[in-house]
C-alpha cells in the first residue's frame, strides 16, 4: 500500500476511529504502521531478543508477535493444508527464480527451480526453526492460549523433518 492509511480513514464512513480523542487516534495510527512493518520477517528477527526484552515496558509489541504470527499461521495448519501452502509459496520463489536466470543472475537455492528436492531442507533448518518455531513460542509466551498453533507448527516441523532425511539417504544411495 502506497497510500498511507489516514487518507482512506478520512472518506465518509470509513473511519472506525472517529469517536477517538485526538492523541488516541494518533496512537492507533502509529500502532497500524508497526504492525504493517512488524510483517517484515527481516526486521523481526534481528530484534526478537530487543521484543523479549521489552516486552512488558512498551505498548504494541504483542501486537507485532500477532501479526506476524499471522502472517506465518499456515505453518500451523493441517499437514494437507501445509503441503499445500508451501506449494503455492514455492511456485512464486520459482517464478521469482526463472527471471533471475532469464536476467543471467543465479537466484537463491530456495527461488532456483532445478533445486526443488531441497525443500524439505529450507523447511526444517530456514522457516520452521529459524522463523515459525520462535515467533510462535513468543507468541505462547504471551498467550498461553495459542499452545496449539505452537504444537501445529512442531507437527509439521516433524513432518519435513523426516521429508529431509529421507531425501538425505536417497542422496547417498546414489553416491553408492
Amino acid at each position: 500500500m502506497t497510500e498511507k492509511p489516514e487518507k482512506h480513514l478520512k472518506q465518509e464512513g470509513h473511519n472506525i476511529f472517529s469517536n477517538l480523542s485526538s492523541s488516541d487516534y494518533k496512537k492507533m495510527l502509529n500502532n497500524i504502521k508497526h504492525c504493517i512493518l512488524a510483517t517484515d520477517l527481516a526486521l523481526f528477527f534481528p530484534n526478537k531478543k530487543q521484543i523479549w526484552l521489552q516486552l512488558w515496558r512498551k505498548e504494541g509489541l504483542i501486537l507485532i508477535t500477532l501479526n506476524i504470527a499471522c502472517d506465518l499461521c499456515g505453518s500451523t495448519k493441517s499437514w494437507d493444508q501445509q503441503k499445500e501452502i508451501v506449494k503455492v509459496i514455492f511456485e512464486e520463489f520459482y517464478d521469482q527464480g526463472d527471471v533471475e536466470k532469464s536476467q543471467g543472475r543465479q537466484p537463491l537455492p530456495v527461488m532456483d527451480r532445478s533445486k526443488m528436492d531441497e525443500q524439505p531442507d529450507s523447511q526444517v533448518n530456514f522457516f520452521l526453526k529459524g522463523i515459525c518455531i520462535p515467533c510462535y513460542e513468543l507468541l505462547y509466551t504471551l498467550i498461553p492460549e495459542t499452545e496449539p498453533m505452537l504444537d501445529g507448527c512442531r507437527k509439521n516441523l516433524s513432518i519435513w523433518e523426516n521429508l529431509a532425511e529421507e531425501r538425505k539417504k536417497k542422496r547417498k544411495l546414489k553416491q553408492f
